[in-house]
């Protein structure tokens, strides 16, 4: 499929569905499609095809450019991104019992390119492979409880450090290998018990259907083992706590091809992380969120002690726009260059997702990895609004410091300086209809003294996407 090919495509698929649903209301076009045919059927038959058997599917197209996003060069064309990703999921749960299921879920995904020049401009259609195949139980052992046993999401309060067990795929999978048991402590406490298994090559445990090694042979760094004991606790008023310990165990694969990702990006580590989370809403406009956490332990033979934080400040101004303004503060230690024989540089986990900027996780390429966002405070202020019923913005300006120049003059970092830089972020959320929406995503980087004078040219992102659930 040539370059012209693909973006007629999205550009056809875009005023087709903006065609038929724009200029009507959304359930009245609902209606439409579904007068004088078997649409409802259909559906029913294909969501509960059999007693004790649902299913589900959904569909994400997506148009992403970047410019300057890895080094921000000003000397020549560098770290440019132009491709699109085509995301298909097939989920379906059998109910064994009353309290006994068995859920699983196939995801295919594949991609075009434009830019870089190094990757294939011919379409290879991929691989399929589970990223969902668990065992689930209610009461589990006899007691309130739920657990799930096998390849599952996990996202604990709001993935700053437990979200994404697969981070050198992008957002393709978010799966962990893992056990888990929810213990119901109360009516508004629980207990997450969580073992994690989770291997660097993908075929490990399922091997994908139509295998490509070449693409995707690992979705993490190294072969890591967790235990997570994570409580939850809602028995104030508008106020939650949680407390977290997290224990994590790196070792490095050293059979990584060149290809596919630096071997320098596959460390040992063994890390030891104690945290908690306040979460208030302090009257009918004021709210705060404050979650902290310290880690010990040791990495690259080095003893380990960091520190993070993130903290968040909201007013809402309850009119019908639902406007919301926030500012937001967030640290992560970075290694000291004169301590010897320690590092204080915060791991950031199973964290490892652009939590806030898709532009910048490229930019820690040559500091950790793509998405491992660390030796950072960041400030930001930013304003969430309805810009009409189904549409809603949200802005956000960043601006972003170095807690340490740790390696003065290798790569892109100066010899000194630790400003980052100012970053700009616009998202516009738009709900076609109940089952299809989309959005726009526009960042734009202004790099400062932490980076080399030839490499502070201005970057951007931009990223269109669509998603039908079926």
């Amino acid at each position: 499929m040539s370059n012209l090919l693909r973006k007629m495509f999205l550009l056809a698929v875009t005023a087709v569905v903006v065609s038929a649903f724009a200029a009507q209301d959304p359930a009245q076009a609902q209606k439409e499609i579904y007068k004088g045919s078997n649409w409802d059927k259909f559906k029913d038959a294909f969501h509960n095809p059999a007693e004790g058997v649902s299913m589900a599917f959904d569909v994400r197209l997506r148009s992403i450019y970047g410019w300057n996003v890895y080094n921000a060069s000003t000397r020549r064309k560098e770290g440019q991104l132009d491709f699109q990703r085509y995301r298909m999921r097939w989920g379906t749960r059998l109910d064994l019992t009353e309290d006994i299921s068995l859920s699983s879920r196939l995801t295919w995904e594949f991609r075009t390119w434009d830019e870089p020049y190094n990757k294939p401009q011919s379409t290879d259609f991929n691989e399929i492979l589970f990223d969902e195949l668990a065992l689930n139980f209610k009461n589990f052992l006899g007691a309130d409880a739920t657990a799930a046993f096998g390849r599952q999401q996990i996202i604990l309060g709001e993935g700053w450090l437990v979200l994404d067990g697969t981070p050198l795929d992008g957002s393709r999978t978010i799966f962990f290998d893992a056990a888990r048991v929810t213990l119901n402590t109360s009516e508004k406490s629980t207990l997450d018990m969580i073992f994690i298994d989770q291997r660097a090559r993908e075929e490990a445990w399922l091997k994908p259907i139509n295998h490509r090694p070449y693409m995707h042979d690992y979705v993490t760094e190294q072969d890591e083992y967790g235990a997570i004991l994570y409580y939850t606790n809602k028995e104030f008023e508008d106020t939650r706590f949680d407390g977290y310990f997290m224990y994590k165990n790196d070792n490095p694969v050293n059979s990584f091809s060149e290809r596919q990702i630096p071997p320098a990006w596959s460390k040992k580590g063994e890390i030891f992380t104690f945290g908690g989370v306040y979460d208030r809403k302090l009257n009918d406009n004021w709210s705060f969120r404050a979650e902290g956490a310290f880690q010990t332990g040791d990495k690259e033979d080095q003893d380990l002690r960091a520190w993070g934080t993130k903290d968040r400040l909201t007013y809402s101004f309850n009119d019908e726009r639902k406007t919301q303004a926030h500012l937001i503060y967030e640290y992560l230690s970075g290694d000291d260059p004169d301590s010897t024989g320690r590092t204080e540089q915060f791991d950031p986990l199973w964290g490892e997702w652009p939590q806030w900027s898709e532009y910048y996780v490229y930019s820690y390429a040559t500091e950790t990895m793509i998405g491992e966002t660390t030796n950072l405070h960041r400030g930001a202020a930013g304003l969430d609004f309805d810009l009409c019923k189904k549409a809603r913005a949200k802005l956000a300006y960043h601006l972003l410091w170095a807690d340490q120049n740790s390696t003065p003059g290798v790569g892109h970092i100066s010899n000194s300086g630790n400003f980052r830089g100012q970053l700009a972020t616009c998202w516009i959320m738009y709900e076609i209809q109940k089952n299809l929406k989309g959005h726009l995503l526009a960042e734009y980087f202004q790099p400062g003294s932490y980076y080399n004078p030839d490499s502070r040219g201005h970057g951007c992102f931009l990223r269109f996407n669509i998603e039908y659930t079926f």
